[in-house]
């Protein structure tokens, strides 16, 4: 899980554009760059934790703002943490660790990990699609949907949740009544 999990993430990261390393959609949030860097470091933070190694977050966040930069560092943490999910033994798993001052099995020290990059990846697909990018998770179905839109194939199976924003709203066979539908190709207007 962690080996498709962590391809996501580094995805995410190469296909973002450069200059976009810098949005927010609001003021307040951590940009797209600082989540790919405070991504790096929590690798560090938990699997130095689920391996007994005292390994400190190398300051990815705060230290580096470049998308290659960013990016080589998602990567070496993520070659870090892997060795320690591919280390994990049953006995070495049940061992209890400190994750913020309370007793924790090492292996939900690791599901922690995972809980925490999925979260964030969640933000990184939604800066994502504010920007118009299809995230690298939704993909294969952006990519199924825009071939059944094209064959004018929309059966009961068409859902716009897999609808990419730049479909042809005007396919034979697309009903008005969709309503979904329609919040898709109205949303993709506002771009």
């Amino acid at each position: 899980m962690y080996t498709m999990l962590s391809g996501m993430l580094t995805a995410a990261a190469e296909k973002m554009p450069e200059e976009n390393y810098s949005f927010k959609p609001t003021p307040d949030v951590r940009s797209f760059g600082q989540l790919v860097g405070h991504l790096a470091d929590a690798q560090y933070y938990f699997c130095g934790l689920a391996a007994g190694e005292t390994k400190s977050p190398p300051g990815v966040e705060k230290s580096k703002t470049g998308k290659a930069e960013l990016i080589a560092a998602l990567k070496e943490a993520v070659a870090y943490c892997s060795k320690t999910y591919a280390g994990m033994t049953d006995s070495k798993g049940g061992e209890m660790v400190k994750l913020m001052n309370t007793d924790f099995a090492r292996l939900a020290v690791l599901a922690a990990n995972s809980a925490h990059d999925y979260e964030h990846y969640g933000n990184m697909a939604t800066y994502m699609r504010i920007k118009g990018i299809v995230p690298p998770s939704s993909e294969k179905a952006a990519a199924q949907t825009r071939s059944r839109f094209a064959a004018g194939n929309l059966g009961t199976g068409a859902t716009s949740h897999f609808a990419p924003a730049d479909y042809s709203p005007h396919s034979p066979g697309l009903a008005e009544s969709q309503p979904t539908l329609r919040v898709n190709r109205d949303l993709a207007s506002l771009r």
